[in-house]
C-alpha cells in the first residue's frame, strides 16, 4: 500500500506562511494561512472545494487568525489572536458580526459545545474565559496567572492548562473545582478519557481522575521533549514528540484501576507538534522532515510515507470520505488517497 498524490495547493505571493488544521463541512474544506505582508502579520481563511481544490471563496484580515469553530446553522466563528471572535456565512464567506472577546491577547478557542466556547489568555494576558454565542455574551472569567493552552470542554467542565497547572472549573460559573501543579513540566493540550484527564508536556504524559483531580499515574518518555498533543481511538493513546519519536500505549481500566501498556515507538526525522489522525488500521502523522507518514496502528509499522514539502508545525491532517487532506507551512495543502 502507499499514498498517491490527488491534488496539490501553493499559496504564493507572500512570505513566511503557517498554516492550521483544515475542516470539512459538506463539500466545503476550510483552511487557515497565516503569513507576512507588507511588513506584517495577517491571516487567510480559504474555502476550497473539496473534490477539486477550486477556491469558492476567501476572507483575509490582519493579524493571526486561531481556528474555526462550526455552527449547526450556516455561520463559522473564528477566532483570532487579537480576541476578535467574527462570524462568517460559510458558504460565500460574507462577515456577519463580529464580537469584542475583551481579551488583548487569546489562543485558540475550545471546541463549541452547547452554544459556548472558552479561551485562554496568552501573551501577557492572564484570563480564561467563556462566552455563549447565540446570543453572544460573557458568561465569566477566571484568572490564570499566566500562558494557557487550548481549553477542553467536556461535561459541563472545563480543563485548561496554564504554565505548570492544570485546572477544572465549572462551565457554568467558572468556579474553581481543582488544581494540580505539575514540578518537572509545562502542561499543554487536555483531552478525556472516560473518567480520566490525559495531558502532555515536557517528556511526560500525565493522568489525573477527572472529578477530583487525583493524580494517577505518569509515563515518562526517554527523549524528555514536548508532547503537545495526545490522540485516543478505543483506549489505545497516540503521540509524538520535540525528538521526533512516535508512541503507542494500551490503557485498561479494571475494578478502576487504570493500567498502561507500553505497544511501539516509531522514530522519525523531524519533530512532532501537530494532532495525528486515524484512518482504518493506520494512525497518519506529519512531522517537521516535510514527510506524512502512515503506521501500523497495533505494530508502529511504517506502511508508507509521502512528501509534503515543508515542515508540519502545529498544522495537521484531516481525513474525510476515505482520502486524506494535510495541511503544511509554506502555504502547502495536499489530498492523497491510498492505493
Amino acid at each position: 500500500m502507499k499514498a498517491k498524490k490527488q491534488l496539490e495547493y501553493k499559496l504564493k505571493g507572500v512570505r513566511y506562511i503557517s498554516s492550521r488544521k483544515p475542516i470539512i463541512i459538506g463539500d466545503n474544506l476550510y483552511v487557515i494561512f497565516v503569513y507576512e505582508k507588507q511588513a506584517s502579520t495577517y491571516s487567510s481563511i480559504k474555502c476550497f472545494n473539496k473534490e477539486n481544490f477550486e477556491i469558492k471563496w476567501e476572507y483575509e484580515q490582519e493579524f493571526v487568525i486561531n481556528n474555526i469553530l462550526q455552527t449547526e446553522g450556516e455561520t463559522l466563528f473564528i477566532c483570532c489572536m487579537n480576541g476578535s471572535l467574527i462570524e462568517l456565512n460559510k458558504e460565500n464567506g460574507k462577515k456577519l458580526n463580529q464580537f469584542d472577546l475583551e481579551i488583548s491577547r487569546c489562543g485558540h478557542s475550545s471546541q463549541m459545545i452547547e452554544n459556548k466556547i472558552v479561551v485562554g489568555g496568552i501573551q501577557g494576558n492572564t484570563q480564561c474565559t467563556c462566552y455563549s454565542l447565540i446570543p453572544f455574551k460573557k458568561l465569566w472569567e477566571f484568572e490564570t496567572g499566566g500562558h494557557s493552552y487550548t481549553p477542553l470542554l467536556v461535561n459541563d467542565l472545563v480543563y485548561q492548562c496554564t504554565g505548570n497547572y492544570i485546572r477544572c472549573l465549572n462551565a457554568n460559573t467558572g468556579a474553581l473545582i481543582w488544581e494540580d501543579y505539575e514540578e518537572e513540566s509545562y502542561l499543554f493540550n487536555p483531552i478525556c478519557y472516560k473518567n480520566i484527564i490525559i495531558v502532555g508536556g515536557n517528556g511526560v504524559v500525565n493522568f489525573y481522575e477527572a472529578s477530583t483531580g487525583n493524580f494517577i499515574t505518569q509515563i515518562k518518555t526517554e527523549a524528555g521533549k514536548s508532547i503537545y498533543q495526545i490522540k485516543e481511538e478505543d483506549g489505545n493513546i497516540y503521540f509524538g514528540d520535540g525528538s521526533g519519536v512516535f508512541y503507542a500505549c494500551k490503557l485498561s481500566i479494571e475494578d478502576e484501576e487504570l493500567s498502561i501498556n507500553f505497544l511501539w515507538d516509531y522514530e522519525s526525522e523531524g519533530s512532532i507538534e501537530s494532532i495525528s489522525a486515524i484512518k482504518g488500521s493506520h494512525i497518519l502523522i506529519v512531522n517537521d522532515d516535510k514527510k506524512l507518514l502512515a503506521l501500523d496502528k497495533t505494530t508502529g509499522e511504517l506502511i508508507w510515507k509521502a512528501n509534503v514539502k515543508a515542515e508540519a508545525k502545529t498544522a495537521g491532517i484531516l481525513v474525510n470520505d476515505n482520502q486524506i487532506y494535510a495541511s503544511v507551512s509554506s502555504g502547502y495543502l495536499f489530498k492523497f488517497i491510498e492505493v
